[in-house]
C-alpha cells in the first residue's frame, strides 16, 4: 500500500520566543522548523482551529506563522497512483488477492488535513472491505480456476466503484483497474511443470540432433573422400599430359638444334669461299704465285681438285637427298606421332570430364539428399513451427557446417547446360582430324 499520501509530514509547532536582547527584536521562525515542500506539495498550518493554505507567500515571521500550533505537508500531485490489495478465500482454503489501482488527486488541502485523512490506502481498504459481496466471489472456484475469479472479481468491483462513490473527503478518487494476483504456491506449481517440459524437450531435441549430425558427419566425411579421390585423379592425368608434352619439346628441341648446325656450318662456308675460291684450285695457284709450291704440285692439285670436286658434287647430292627423305619422314612420323598423342589425350579429356559430371551429379544428389532429410527430420520433430530464436540459432548453425548454401543448393539442382550436353557427346567419326590439331 501508498504510505502516508495524501499527507507526507506533519509537526507540531512551539511558539517561537523573541529575538534580540532585552527580547526588543520581534519574533520569527527557524527555517529548521517549518519543512520545506517540494514540487507538487503545499504546507497547510493550524491556526486555532483553522487551517490555512501557504500558497508561497507566507513568510516565517508572518502573524499566522507564527500564531499555528502545527504544520502539514500535503501532496497535491494530480492523478497519483494508490494500490490496495485485498484477500479473499477461495474453496480450496487458499485466497486470491484483490489489487486495485486508483489515482487519488487532493483537491481541498484544507479538508484533508481538518478531517486527518494521512493514509488514503488504509481508507481505501476499508472502502472495498465494505462491499460484503466480494468475500464470497472466490468461494465457488479451486486455486486452478483464477481466470473465472479474476472476470466475476472485475465486474463486481466495477459495478461497485460506479454506484458507491469512495468516501474520502478532499480528495477525489477513481479507479484505475483491477485484477487477482497469481497465487505464489499455483505460480511456482506452473513454473516447475513449465520448467520440467521444457527440459525434456531439449534433452528430446539434443538426442535427435546428436544422432542427425553423427550421421550427416559420417555422410560429409564420405564427400569429403569423394572428392579427395577425383583430386587425385585429376592431378594424375594432369601430370600425365605435362610428361608427354616435355618429351615432345624435347623432341622438337633436338631438331631444332640440329637444323641450326647445318645453317651455322653453311654460312662458315660462305663467309670462307671468297678467300679460297671456289674450290681448292684457287688455293693451290695463290700458294704457287706465293712460291710456296711448284708447277708439278699445281697440275696435281688441280686434278686432285677436279676428282674431289666431282667426288663432292656426287656425295653432295646424295647426302642432300638423303637429308630430303629423312627430313620428310621425321616430320611424317612427328606429325603421325602428334596427332596420335592429340587424339589420346583429347579421348582421356573427354572421359575425366565424362567422369568428373557423373561425380559431380552423384554429389548433387547425395547433398539434395542430405538436405531433405535435415529438413524432414526437423518438420516432423515440430521444429519449423516453433519460433525459438536458440533453436533456429541452431539449426542455421548446423546447415551452415554440414552442406553447402542456400543458393549453391539451388543452383546445383539445375539441369545441365546444352554445354555440358555437348561435352558429353562423342564426335560423330570418333577420331580426332589433321584439320582440328592444326
Amino acid at each position: 500500500m501508498t504510505q502516508n499520501y495524501p499527507i507526507i509530514e506533519e509537526r507540531f509547532l512551539q511558539e517561537p520566543p523573541k529575538r534580540g536582547a532585552f527580547g526588543l527584536r520581534g519574533r520569527r521562525r527557524d527555517y529548521d522548523e517549518v519543512p520545506r515542500p517540494k514540487g507538487g506539495q503545499v504546507l497547510v498550518y493550524n491556526v486555532g482551529g483553522r487551517h490555512i493554505v501557504d500558497d508561497g507567500r507566507l513568510g516565517l515571521d508572518d502573524d499566522r506563522v507564527l500564531a499555528a500550533t502545527s504544520v502539514s505537508v500535503v501532496d497535491v500531485s494530480d492523478r497519483v497512483p494508490v494500490v490496495v490489495r485485498l484477500p479473499i478465500p477461495s474453496k480450496d482454503a487458499s485466497e486470491f488477492t484483490i489489487q486495485a489501482d486508483f489515482l487519488c488527486t487532493v483537491t481541498d488541502p484544507e479538508e484533508v488535513v481538518g478531517k486527518g485523512k494521512q493514509n488514503a490506502s488504509a481508507a481505501l481498504l476499508g472502502y472495498l472491505r465494505g462491499h460484503h459481496r466480494v468475500f464470497e466471489l472466490g468461494l465457488p472456484f479451486e486455486m486452478s480456476r483464477i481466470h473465472e475469479v479474476r472476470r466475476d472479481v472485475k465486474a463486481q468491483i466495477l459495478a461497485y466503484t460506479m454506484n458507491v462513490r469512495p468516501p474520502i473527503p478532499g480528495m477525489s478518487v477513481t479507479l484505475n483497474s483491477v485484477e487477482v494476483l497469481t497465487p505464489d504456491e499455483l505460480r511456482d506449481v506452473h513454473t516447475r511443470l513449465r520448467k520440467g517440459s521444457t527440459e525434456h524437450q531439449v534433452a528430446s531435441q539434443q538426442e535427435h540432433l546428436g544422432h542427425d549430425l553423427e550421421r550427416l558427419r559420417a555422410e560429409q566425411s564420405y564427400v569429403l573422400e569423394r572428392m579427395r579421390q577425383q583430386f587425385d585423379q585429376e592431378k594424375a592425368v594432369y601430370e600425365r599430359k605435362m610428361t608427354e608434352e616435355r618429351r615432345l619439346f624435347d623432341e622438337w628441341l633436338e631438331l631444332e638444334v640440329a637444323r641450326q648446325r647445318r645453317i651455322h656450318a653453311q654460312q662458315e662456308y660462305a663467309e670462307i669461299a671468297p678467300l679460297v675460291g671456289e674450290d681448292s684450285l684457287s688455293a693451290a695457284v695463290y700458294a704457287a704465285a706465293r712460291g710456296d709450291i711448284g708447277t708439278t704440285d699445281v697440275v696435281r692439285a688441280l686434278e686432285e681438285a677436279q676428282d674431289r670436286a666431282r667426288a663432292d658434287d656426287k656425295e653432295m647430292r646424295q647426302e642432300r637427298l638423303a637429308d630430303q627423305r629423312e627430313r620428310e619422314r621425321a616430320e611424317r612420323v612427328e606429325r603421325e606421332r602428334f596427332l596420335e598423342l592429340a587424339r589420346e589425350s583429347r579421348l582421356e579429356q573427354h572421359t575425366d570430364e565424362r567422369q568428373a559430371r557423373q561425380n559431380e551429379r552423384a554429389d548433387e544428389q547425395q547433398r539434395r539428399r542430405m538436405v531433405q532429410q535435415i529438413i524432414g527430420k526437423l518438420a516432423e520433430s515440430g521444429y519449423l513451427d516453433e519460433n525459438s530464436p536458440d533453436m533456429r540459432r541452431l539449426v542455421q548453425g548446423l546447415m551452415l557446417e554440414l552442406v553447402p548454401s542456400a543458393t549453391d543448393e539451388l543452383q546445383g539442382l539445375e539441369a545441365p547446360t546444352a554445354q555440358s550436353a555437348s561435352l558429353d557427346k562423342p564426335d560423330s567419326d570418333g577420331e580426332l582430324r589433321e584439320e582440328d590439331v592444326n
